[in-house]
């Protein structure tokens, strides 16, 4: 204690300066370190997602040879099969991918291409029932005819549906799959509002306002014209009996 009150400013000025010194280089050396581990972890983090990317690249690549019609998914899960993993089991098994890992792709990918080809045959069915009307027609058809095509198709699906046994669930969701797919082209289809709104307009039109069954057919005239295509004819007829007195 004594040597250090003894000691000169100069003396304590230098070793302030070297103390400073010292810790400065101490700080920088942490960042840098901070720096190089960081940089580290991002190159792995990179690299870790390269091998991802490749896994599914591989996998992608040879699930589009996945053959829905000719075998069944339980085929492509056979371990065994020579088909599975499409060819890349060991590339695949090699870089980390488990067989559960493999078997949901695989599994997920078959299920998309199975609704891609119940999509498909959906479309043809209904492009064939259009060619059809047509050739019948020995002309093109109008935007409305078309549309009345496609509600027809939609209705024989729901008509299915409902004659349909509870345990025949393959005619149930292949109707399903196929009115999902006709909806997306028929137009827009009409709420119970608009359509009352629409009976409404066709009774002012009329001037009836007090609507019996001996007004029926003069309304389902005017009505029928307003609504087709758009609303489907069952729930229309229902609700201008419910609004007859």
């Amino acid at each position: 204690m004594e040597s250090f009150v003894q000691m000169s400013l100069r003396e304590y000025d230098i070793l302030k300066f070297g103390s400073e010194n010292l810790k400065k280089e101490l700080k920088e050396e942490q960042e840098s370190h901070n720096e190089d581990v960081a940089q580290a972890k991002k190159e792995i983090n990179d690299l870790a997602e390269k091998i991802d990317q490749y896994k599914k690249y591989l996998l992608e690549l040879n699930c589009r040879f996945l053959d829905v019609e000719n075998y069944s998914l339980e085929h492509y899960l056979d371990i065994d099969s020579w088909n599975y993993g499409m060819n890349y089991k060991d590339d695949l098994l090699n870089l980390g991918l488990t067989k559960q890992d493999m078997d949901g792709f695989i599994a997920d990918k078959y299920e998309e291409y199975v609704k891609d080809k119940e999509r498909k045959d959906a479309l043809s069915m209904l492009l064939g029932a259009l060619k059809a009307k047509a050739i019948d027609k020995r002309e093109d058809l109008t935007e409305a005819e078309e549309n009345s095509i496609i509600a027809k198709e939609i209705k024989q699906c729901k008509d299915t549906i409902e004659m349909s046994p509870a345990d025949r669930t393959d005619i149930i969701d292949q109707c399903k799959l196929r009115i999902a797919v006709y909806e997306e082209f028929a137009p827009k289809q009409m709420s119970e509002d608009e359509i009352k709104a629409t009976i409404q307009s066709v009774l002012d039109e009329l001037g009836i306002t007090e609507p019996t069954g001996k007004d029926r057919g003069k309304i389902m005239k005017d009505l029928m014209p307003k609504v087709k295509g758009k609303a489907d004819g069952k729930l229309v007829n229902q609700m201008v009996a419910s609004m007859l007195k």
